[in-house]
C-alpha cells in the first residue's frame, strides 16, 4: 500500500507512518497517518516523502519539520496537513556569452522545451559532455545530437543575448538520483533544491588527494593531509554547472539540503582597490578556464594583496591573498581562475598588487594556457620570483 515516511538531510529514515481510518470525526473513514519521529537533538530538519503504490512513484512533500523533543503535532480531529510537491518554476539568469548551468526539476526535458523561454538567436549553441545542439532561425528550432537534457549533468551554453531561462517541472529528489562518476572529468549538475557546503555535497564519493571541482568562477581541491575540500568553491548551488575531476570512479548521492545549510559560508564580492580597478574579467566572454594556485617568494604579502594573469594586455583572471587553509604552512596563496577562448596556446603573464605599498609588480614568468589545466595547489603552489617594478 501507500507509505509516508520522514527522513533527515542525509536520507536516513526517522519515522514511518501507520495508516489509520478514524471511526469518528471529520475524517471518518479517510486515511490519516500517525508517525513517531526520532532524533538525537532538537532542531533537526526533517523532510517527508509519500510512496504512491498504484503509480509506483515517490513524491516529495512541500512541508518540512524542525524537530522538537516530545512535541505532539496534530491529532485525528485536526491533523497536520501535508502537501505533495507539484511543479515549480526554475529561473536561470543567462549572460551574453558562455554559461554553465544545470537543472534540478524534471518536466518535458526535450531541448526545445527546456530552452523554449529564451529569445534565441541564429548560432546560439549548447553542449553536454557528449553532444551538442545549435539554434537555427530558419526552422525556429534547436538541432543536433543533444535533443534531450537531464538533471545529473551540466551544460555549456553560448548565448548571443542576456536572457532568462524559465523552466517548469517537479523538483528532483537528490537522495533517489545517484550519479555515477568516472575517472577523470565529470560534467555535474546539482539536484538539491537548496545551497549546500561543498564538503557535505561531495561526502559520498571516493576521494583522493588532488581531486578537483570547479564552476565558471571558482574551484576547490581535495587535500588528503586535511581530509577536506579547500578553495574558493565553498558552496554548491542549484542551477550551477560543475566540472569534477576524480582519480577513481564512485557514486555521488547529494544530500537533501535545507534552506539554511550554507548561509554562513556565502562570500560577498569585494570592491577592488582603485590602483587595480581594471583587474576584472567577465567569465561569460570565454569558453575555457583553468586553475592556477600561486604564492609570492620574495615579497612580504598579506591580506588585501592580489595576483592577476594577463594575455595580450587583457586581464584573464584575478585572485586575492588568503591563508585560511586547513594545514600547517607559513605562506599565503592565491587561487586563480584563468580564462581563454583558445583551448590551448594563450600565453599568460603575471602581475602582483602590494596593498601596503599600493604598487603593482610585474613578473617575467610565463604560463601557457591549456583548457582545464590545474597548475599548482595549496601545498605546492606555483612560485613567482624575480620581481621587477612595472
Amino acid at each position: 500500500g501507500d507509505l509516508l515516511a520522514a527522513f533527515d538531510s542525509e536520507g536516513y529514515v526517522r519515522g514511518i507512518a501507520l495508516t489509520l481510518y478514524p471511526p469518528f470525526g471529520p475524517y471518518e473513514g479517510t486515511p490519516v497517518y500517525e508517525m513517531q519521529l526520532r532524533s538525537n537533538e532538537a532542531g533537526d530538519l526533517l523532510h517527508f516523502q509519500y510512496y504512491n503504490a498504484s503509480a509506483d512513484s515517490v513524491l516529495n512533500i512541500v512541508e518540512t519539520y524542525e524537530f522538537i523533543i516530545n512535541d505532539i503535532l496534530g491529532d485525528v480531529i485536526n491533523p497536520w496537513e501535508l502537501n505533495i510537491q507539484t511543479s515549480v518554476d526554475l529561473s536561470i539568469d543567462i549572460g551574453t556569452g558562455w554559461n554553465w548551468f544545470s537543472l534540478n526539476v524534471e518536466g518535458d526535458m526535450s531541448t526545445a522545451s527546456v530552452m523554449g523561454s529564451l529569445s534565441s538567436t541564429e548560432g546560439d549553441f549548447i553542449k553536454s559532455a557528449s553532444a551538442s545542439a545549435t539554434y537555427y532561425s530558419a526552422c525556429d528550432c534547436w538541432y543536433g545530437g543533444l535533443d534531450e537534457l537531464g538533471v545529473t549533468g551540466m551544460y555549456k551554453f553560448n548565448s548571443a543575448n542576456a536572457d532568462l531561462l524559465v523552466f517548469s517541472g517537479v523538483p528532483v529528489d537528490p537522495l533517489n538520483t545517484p550519479i555515477s562518476l568516472g575517472e577523470g572529468w565529470n560534467w555535474l549538475g546539482f539536484t538539491p533544491q537548496n545551497d549546500g557546503p561543498t564538503e557535505a555535497t561531495l561526502a559520498t564519493i571516493t576521494t583522493n588527494d588532488g581531486d578537483f571541482i570547479k564552476n565558471q568562477s571558482a574551484s576547490s581541491t581535495y587535500y588528503d593531509a586535511a581530509e577536506t575540500w579547500y578553495g574558493g568553491l565553498s558552496v554548491m548551488a542549484p542551477t550551477e554547472g560543475y566540472m569534477l575531476s576524480v582519480a577513481e570512479g564512485s557514486e555521488l548521492v547529494y544530500p537533501n539540503f535545507g534552506p539554511d545549510d550554507a548561509t554562513n559560508l556565502a562570500r560577498g564580492a569585494k570592491d577592488m582597490p582603485a590602483a587595480i580597478s581594471d583587474w576584472e574579467v567577465n567569465y561569460h566572454d570565454y569558453e575555457f578556464n583553468g586553475a592556477i594556485t600561486l604564492r609570492i617568494e620574495n615579497q612580504e604579502d598579506g591580506y588585501g594583496d592580489y595576483i592577476a594573469v594577463f594575455s595580450s594586455g587583457e586581464c584573464r583572471g584575478v585572485a586575492e591573498y588568503r591563508d585560511d587553509y586547513p594545514w600547517e604552512g607559513d605562506y599565503g596563496i592565491y587561487i586563480l581562475m584563468a580564462y581563454s577562448n583558445l583551448e590551448i596556446g594563450d600565453e599568460l603573464t603575471f602581475k602582483y598588487f602590494n596593498s601596503e605599498e599600493n604598487e603593482v609588480v610585474a613578473y617575467a614568468k610565463k604560463q601557457a594556457f591549456i583548457s582545464d589545466m590545474i597548475v599548482g595547489n595549496g601545498m605546492k603552489p606555483l612560485v613567482l620570483i624575480s620581481a621587477k617594478p612595472e
